[in-house]
């Protein structure tokens, strides 16, 4: 049975497909995006200089009037956000990257899209909100981090946790 938070992810996408097809922001987001959504094709790339191999999939993506195009990236969650997460920063340079690197024109930048049930009567539907945060992108930080992904992999031991770690001070509140 997949997650609630699988389908709610999966629903958002679905949403915004719907309209995406004719071309069209779906109606919580019209007024408040820039541009038409497109469906880029966007292929791995392999960099040989550092022999690492980069894949990713896109939630959507828009290109505003100047042709350049702009990864947009959904999320769910229960609150509004307070700031960008690392990996959501990473997750969007990425995206900015193959783009780049499948020949398309970027803006520079990338939208995260939150999701955020609103107060109201369950049986009228589930109220949403919007909060876009636009996240600038840098492509070359991208490939840094997927680099130091690569090298704690071919680790022969695991490194020592980090005391700035979340899943460290997590896994040590729990025990693992």
């Amino acid at each position: 049975m997949p997650s609630i938070v699988t389908k709610l992810d999966r629903d958002t996408n679905g949403y915004w497909n719907r309209y995406a097809c004719n071309g069209l922001l779906p109606p919580l987001l019209q007024g408040k995006l820039e541009g038409v959504p497109v469906f880029p094709r966007v292929e791995a790339w392999y960099d040989r200089s550092t022999g690492l191999y980069v894949v990713g999939r896109l939630d959507a993506c828009l290109r505003v009037d100047s042709g350049r195009h702009i990864p947009v990236d959904h999320k769910s969650r229960g609150s509004q956000p307070n700031g960008t997460h690392d990996a959501y920063q990473l997750q969007l340079d990425v995206y900015h990257l193959l783009l780049g690197r499948n020949g398309y024109s970027m803006a520079g930048f990338g939208l995260l899209i939150y999701y955020i049930p609103e107060a109201g009567e369950l049986d009228a539907g589930t109220p949403w909100a919007v909060d876009i945060q636009r996240v600038e992108t840098d492509p070359p930080r991208a490939l840094v981090w997927v680099a130091k992904a690569r090298d704690m992999l071919e680790l022969a031991r695991p490194p020592e946790p980090s005391p700035c770690c979340e899943f460290c001070r997590w896994a040590r509140l729990v025990r693992c």
